[in-house]
């Protein structure tokens, strides 16, 4: 069995993360299981489930909500003996880069991640929503319509001034805050709540993300290279 741990910077990010790990196994026997870290204070620990996998699929994926993104990758790091001891084969986090970071400083960032861990032959890899994973739901311009008909490119460039065709959404400050107006033109709150998220990502289109939008995302391309090269082939575990 090959085991997969996904840390993610927080709850849109981890279901983002399992329905791009759904579309990737394809007709694999795999297992989802996911968890929220808790705790983090010397009087109360961080918990961590390693999680329990199954004896009847080959893949296990681990998907953790770290809580926010300064907890990446120290969980990661605090987890990583455990994670060796369970079996596991890659590490995966991801994180935003607002509000922590600005986009001039994003090389500092990706230095920063790589510094100081663990010296293992536990592969890890760090990914980054820039400047936040909205804008990769933001270039997945097919969705809005689906959510609401009247969401339309022309729309929102004429109403907001915002270009989902030609711009480079990596550049936006505050994706969120842009999808948030978006919607909020049919009066459709975007609160970062499990409901509204689920409801996106459910017309999110996983194909387009990854054959299309990824060519404008080297972190989002990363992560589908990522999870295909895991489900490439079994360990015979």
């Amino acid at each position: 069995m090959k085991k997969l741990a996904i840390f993610a910077e927080g709850q849109t990010e981890q279901l983002f993360s399992e329905r791009a790990v759904i579309y990737c196994a394809g007709e694999k026997q795999y297992e989802i299981t996911k968890h929220s870290a808790s705790g983090g204070s010397k009087q109360n620990p961080r918990i961590i489930e390693i999680g329990a996998e199954s004896d009847n699929v080959e893949y296990f994926i681990l998907i953790i909500d770290c809580g926010t993104d300064s907890r990446v990758k120290s969980d990661i790091i605090e987890r990583y003996p455990a994670l060796i001891k369970a079996g596991y084969e890659k590490i995966i986090g991801i994180r935003d880069v607002y509000p922590s970071v600005q986009y001039s400083d994003l090389s500092k960032l990706r230095t920063g991640l790589k510094e100081k861990l663990p010296n293992g032959a536990l592969p890890i890899s760090f990914i980054l929503g820039v400047m936040e994973i909205e804008a990769w739901i933001l270039a997945e311009h097919t969705h809005l319509q689906k959510f609401n008909s009247k969401l339309t490119v022309d729309r929102i460039k004429s109403e907001l001034g915002i270009d989902l065709l030609h711009e480079n959404l990596s550049q936006r400050a505050i994706p969120s805050k842009d999808l948030a107006n978006i919607y909020w033109l049919e009066s459709i709150e975007y609160d970062k709540s499990k409901k509204i998220v689920s409801q996106i990502l459910e017309v999110l289109d996983q194909s387009q993300l990854r054959h299309a939008v990824s060519d404008n995302f080297e972190d989002l391309l990363t992560f589908y290279c990522e999870l295909e090269s895991f489900f490439a082939s079994n360990s015979g575990h």
